[in-house]
C-alpha cells in the first residue's frame, strides 16, 4: 500500500513540475506577443475586434438598406422623406468617423484602408442630396461600393 501510495505521489509531484515547465515556457512567450503588439500599434490606438466591427458595419448597412429603398422607388417629393434621407447620411458619417478618429483599425485591411475616401464620398452623396433638386446618384454610388466589397469577400 505504501509503495503505491509512493508511486502516486511521484506520478502527481512529476505532473506538477510539467505544467510548471510548460507555464514557465508559455507565460514569457505570451508577455513578448504583448510586447509585439504595442510595437504593432500605437499606444493610442483603439482597436475594433470582429464582433464590433460586425455590429459596426451592421449600423451601417441598416442605414444603407433604409436610404436604398428611399432612392430606388423614384423621385423623393415628400420633404420628410429628403430631411430622413439627410439624416441617415450623418448617421453614416458618424459611425464612419467613429471608425477613423482616434487611430482605429478595425483588422478589417479594406475599410482601414478606404475609410477617408469612404467618408468623402459621404460628404459628396450628401451635398448631393440637400440640393434644391436632390440627386441621389452618389447615395447608389455609397451603396454600390458597399455591395462591390461584400461581394467579394
Amino acid at each position: 500500500m505504501n509503495k503505491w501510495i509512493n508511486k502516486r505521489n511521484s506520478i502527481v509531484s512529476l505532473s506538477i513540475l510539467g505544467i510548471l515547465g510548460i507555464l514557465g515556457i508559455a507565460v514569457p512567450g505570451c508577455a513578448e506577443m504583448s510586447k509585439a503588439s504595442s510595437a504593432s500599434y500605437p499606444s493610442k490606438v483603439t482597436s475594433i475586434r470582429g464582433g464590433d466591427t460586425k455590429t459596426v458595419m451592421y449600423r451601417m448597412g441598416a442605414i444603407m438598406g433604409d436610404l436604398e429603398s428611399y432612392v430606388s422607388a423614384g423621385p423623393v417629393n415628400d420633404p420628410e422623406v429628403r430631411q430622413d434621407i439627410l439624416r441617415k447620411l450623418d448617421q453614416l458619417k458618424s459611425i464612419a468617423k467613429s471608425i477613423r478618429e482616434g487611430g482605429t483599425v478595425t483588422h478589417h485591411r479594406r475599410i482601414d484602408e478606404n475609410i477617408d475616401d469612404f467618408i468623402a464620398d459621404i460628404d459628396r452623396a450628401r451635398e448631393a442630396a440637400g440640393r434644391t433638386n436632390p440627386d441621389y446618384y452618389y447615395i447608389g454610388r455609397l451603396a454600390g461600393a458597399c455591395n462591390a466589397c461584400h461581394l467579394m469577400n
